[in-house]
């Protein structure tokens, strides 16, 4: 393990592990170099299978239960201000992914400088127009008809509260 990963693994950071046995690979660059490649076809055919990602609130994405999910509630609360509030405590994650989802959109930025070969390192893939606290999600307000679908597409209702003066 070199000193810098070694650096990491003190920290629980970056550790590649076994699958048999769960303990960290000693030497991880050697396990990477062990690693076989791809074909061009191959990595072509992936990403064709996988097809773009749409965001944003033309997405139509729902939430799609997974078998780790828990059930939606019956009502979802929320509060209609500056922004849309929604009470994320108790939500499937599934739920909490799809509202994130809808309120994200792609970086132009990002792919400008991916088509002209430079960096992106620094620059995010997505905008998020969403922030988020320990119990709410905020959301832009022009997407509460998206809210309200995502919240119906999952059983539940959205209990709303206006708090706009």
């Amino acid at each position: 393990m070199s000193a810098d990963q070694h650096e990491r693994a003190i920290h629980s950071n970056t550790v590649f592990l076994d699958p048999a046995t769960l303990q960290p690979v000693e030497d991880q660059w050697a396990f990477l170099a062990g690693v076989p490649r791809m074909s061009p076809q191959a990595v072509a055919a992936i990403a064709e299978s996988k097809g773009p990602i749409v965001l944003g609130p033309g997405s139509q994405m729902s939430p799609t239960r997974r078998t780790d999910d828990r059930p939606a509630r019956k009502r979802v609360r929320a509060r209609l201000g500056a922004m849309v509030s929604v009470e994320r405590i108790g939500l499937p994650p599934s739920m909490v992914a799809a509202l994130k989802h809808c309120a994200s959109l792609h970086n132009p930025k990002f792919h400008e400088l991916g088509a002209l070969r430079k960096s992106t390192h620094a620059t995010s893939r997505f905008v998020r127009c969403y922030r988020e606290e320990l119990d709410l999600l905020h959301l832009p307000r022009g997407l509460l008809p998206d809210v309200e679908r995502i919240v119906a597409d999952a059983g539940s209702r959205l209990e709303l509260v206006d708090v706009r003066p």
